[in-house]
């Protein structure tokens, strides 16, 4: 490069810059008119564009109950508690929440401008639903709340809700549960409350939905001193039982705390005065058998009644023992049978598999329902993939064909249990002159064994464990020692197990919840002779 083209330092320092005019003007006059230009566009935009944008306003809602839905136009626009915007202009405003009536206003709502990206506006909006069925709300409320009781705990993942306390709340803002008459009336007492919640109730989480619902049941929206012991009354009762303290063991924390220590300790001494109990009461009061009858071509044995000690199983594991009495009854010798369900599809086709789809639209059935349904197989297999309703459609026909003052249904747990429980001590105590085998899980096994193929018991009962597990007429509870059974959860009990167990893993305290419209291979049923 020549030398005389070379930058030295000082041509930088003696560099200018200089703007030139610009549409003949001169920088001093166009440089702060774009300036200014400038600062009015950001302004404009700051200031005026989001009015024009989005004229309009927010909802504020304010009413009872909360949690409604809003629809504008029809459109689901959000709930109560969130940001909801109505563009300006004449609208159709409808408020929702299940087990009230929708409420529809008509309304014109305004908008802003100026600013209202820093001061939007906002409509207000009362409202005041009315509860139209408290009780059957209450019901469904019940059943979600029941649905968390297998859940485990809660983590970063997921937080259990508080379905039944919201519910209960909702209809406490609107009224409802005031006085003792109308709508009120029909719901259940604050105690019968508290039972059902408890029963449910298999984690701490779930527990504290329960004792909140019972307080905001007993003050109806307008807590007092009186009403508050009235709620600590209903749940004192409630838990005034036997297993309480199991109960409690059983949904705290193991945290290694003194309180923790304590209620171990106290469990220990309960489990084994419950289990002494329980097991001298069965001894003595177990029902026994008393024959058998043919009833619409079937043969039940029969059992006196009396009062049973029920074990009450818990998901955990342990033991909740509570009295039963049990009416006089008589159950099937063996589970129902492919060739018995025969019978009654072709009286009852629409319970066959080829009207899958519509029972399930009528929530009767799942998918599973008669999977693999081959009406061919061995007539003394043990029918499966049959769901609670199906069930209970089959003993309904049974009934029919009964006779006179006759009713044949499926068996309560009771009933189930104090037969198994009494037969095994019966075996046990070699009281009996043989007991019965069971089926359970075997390399050689792909389904369930024809019944009664490992012989029967002394009264002549067959499978009453093993091979399929068989249908309750009980809806299921965690812990059924605090049933008030005034609600009804969505799942059924099932008891016996299967096939698919394995020996030791079953006995006659075991119990399960399953949804009733469900349907498995390892599923069936056995019917009861529940009223002669």
């Amino acid at each position: 490069m020549r030398e005389d083209k070379k930058i030295r330092p000082e041509d930088i320092d003696r560099a200018e810059v200089r703007l030139g005019p610009f549409l003949g003007l001169s920088p001093r006059i166009w440089l702060p008119a774009a300036y200014l230009l400038v600062l009015l566009i950001v302004l404009f935009c700051l200031l005026f564009l989001p009015g024009i944008r989005n004229h309009g306003s927010y909802l504020d809602l304010s009413g009872s109950p909360d949690g409604v839905a809003v629809y504008v136009d029809g459109k689901y626009s959000g709930a109560d508690g969130g940001k909801i915007f109505v563009r300006s202009g004449r609208h159709s405003i409808q408020l929702q929440r299940r087990g009230f009536s929708p409420e529809t206003s008509d309304v014109d709502i305004p908008g802003r401008v100026f600013g209202s990206l820093f001061f939007p506006r906002h409509f207000d909006l009362s409202y005041a639903l009315e509860a139209l069925a408290p009780a059957e709300e209450l019901s469904l409320a019940y059943a979600e709340y029941a649905s968390w009781a297998g859940t485990g705990k809660p983590s970063s993942v997921y937080q259990i809700p508080l379905p039944l306390s919201q519910a209960l709340l909702a209809l406490a803002e609107t009224g409802a549960l005031a006085g003792r008459e109308g709508a009120a009336a029909a719901l259940p007492s604050p105690m019968d409350l508290a039972g059902d919640a408890l029963a449910a109730a298999a984690s701490s989480q779930v527990a504290r939905d329960a004792v909140r619902s019972v307080f905001i049941h007993a003050d109806a929206g307008s807590p007092s001193p009186l009403t508050l012991a009235s709620g600590a009354r209903a749940l004192l009762s409630a838990g005034a039982q036997a297993g309480a303290v199991l109960w409690l063991s059983d949904i705290l924390p193991r945290d290694g705390s003194k309180t923790r220590s304590r209620i171990d300790a106290a469990v220990s001494t309960m489990s084994a005065v419950s289990t002494g109990l329980s097991a001298g009461m069965n001894a003595e009061s177990a029902p026994r058998s008393a024959g058998s009858v043919t009833v619409a071509g079937l043969r039940f044995i029969r059992f006196t009644g009396g009062t049973a000690v029920l074990s009450g199983e818990a998901p955990s594991g342990i033991a909740l023992p509570y009295p039963v009495n049990v009416p006089a009854f008589a159950l099937a010798a063996t589970e129902t049978t492919t060739g018995q369900w025969n019978a009654f599809l072709a009286a009852n086709p629409e319970w066959g598999p080829d009207r899958r789809d519509s029972l399930i639209d009528a929530g009767f059935a799942d998918e599973s329902y008669l999977a693999g349904w081959n009406p061919s197989a061995g007539p003394s297999l043990p029918v499966t993939g049959v769901s609670w309703f199906a069930a209970q459609a089959y003993c309904e026909w049974l009934s029919s064909k009964a006779g006179p003052g006759r009713k044949i249904a499926l068996p309560t747990e009771a009933m189930w249990e104090a037969v198994a429980a009494g037969e095994a001590l019966a075996a046990k105590e070699a009281l009996a002159a043989r007991a019965a085998g069971a089926v359970w899980s075997d390399s050689s096994l792909s389904g369930p064994a024809p019944v009664a193929s490992k012989g029967t018991s002394a009264s002549g009962l067959a499978d009453m464990l093993g091979n399929v597990w068989e249908w309750s007429s009980d809806s299921w509870y965690p812990y059924p020692v605090f049933a008030s059974n005034v609600f009804v959860p969505t799942e059924k009990t099932v008891r016996g197990g299967s096939w698919a167990n394995t020996e030791g893993s079953v006995d006659t305290a075991t119990r399960g919840g399953v949804a009733a419209a469900h349907a498995s291979a390892f599923l069936g049923f056995r019917p009861a002779l529940v009223g002669e």
